[in-house]
């Protein structure tokens, strides 16, 4: 899949909070889920918190929600234990189908996105996925308080801002974007969202460049039939991230009515008229 494919179809600007689990549909792996799905609770995954693909949906259909969730889920995990449905008298190896959506993983992800776990087996991984650094457990060690250490660890270390394709799309911007950030990028998150005619003509070039990007995302609303659209833009997830890696920090609401007394006003002047 090229980059510009997933990009232009699957790459979300605002990651799911999930933990996502690629492991065999085989039986004997369940109860190994209901731990995961604790583990993924008590570290704040939000809802459900784990969620793997489910065998009876339609093969096209579970395609498609494999690569969006291999794309917008928080965190990804994969089992690369042995299958169990392989045939006897057969060598011992990993489901075919994870380690296929372990190289999709690998090509679009973060290293620090992804978690490798698998039981403790005499047979090997394959040759080009054998030295990545991974966790393995017998049965008696896989509880969900040991898988609960590390995912915390591995959300520690789990960085957007550091990210390579967060740093791609910041070495692009034209200087035209970078006005806009600056006069923007720091309205604290909740307060931060702006119409096109509070911007000036330059910045307004780079608004259609900036959503394409992902960084802004573009709302509108019809109150009534009489009344014109509404329509605003705000910094997206994604957005945070890339001004977050050039040292681009959100005020606090303090330090916007401080720093940016007219704006701050103007903004509280907008919410009264529209209650």
């Amino acid at each position: 899949m090229s980059h510009k494919v997933f990009i232009e179809n699957f790459w979300e600007t605002e990651q799911e909070n999930i933990l996502y689990v690629f492991m065999p549909f085989d039986k004997s792996f369940d109860e190994k889920y209901k731990i995961i799905e604790e583990a993924a609770k008590i570290v704040g995954f939000n809802g459900k918190a784990a969620e793997r693909v489910d065998k009876t949906v339609q093969a096209d259909q579970i395609y498609m929600k494999i690569i969006h969730k291999i794309a917008n889920s928080k965190m990804l995990l994969f089992d690369l234990s042995d299958d169990p449905e392989v045939p006897c008298g057969c060598k011992k190896h990993a489901n075919s189908n994870v380690i296929w959506e372990f190289g999709v993983a690998l090509s679009i992800r973060e290293q620090q996105d992804i978690i490798i776990i698998r039981e403790k087996s005499k047979s090997e991984l394959p040759f080009n996925i054998r030295q990545i650094l991974r966790k393995e457990y017998n049965q008696i060690e896989f509880t969900k308080e040991w898988l609960a250490e590390i995912l915390k660890n591995a959300l520690e270390a789990q960085k957007w801002y550091k990210s390579k394709r967060v740093s791609t799309i910041a070495q692009s911007l034209d200087p035209f974007s970078i006005q806009l950030i600056q006069e923007r990028g720091r309205f604290p998150v909740g307060n931060s969202h702006f119409g096109f005619n509070q911007i000036n003509t330059d910045a307004k070039i780079s608004v259609s460049k900036l959503i394409d990007l992902g960084m802004l995302k573009f709302n509108w609303a019809i109150n009534d039939e009489n009344s014109s659209p509404e329509y605003s833009y705000d910094w997206t997830p994604f957005g945070r991230a890339v001004m977050e890696h050039k040292g681009i920090i959100p005020w606090t609401l303090k330090e916007f009515q401080t720093k940016r007394p007219e704006d701050y006003q103007k903004l509280v002047q907008q919410r009264k008229e529209y209650q």
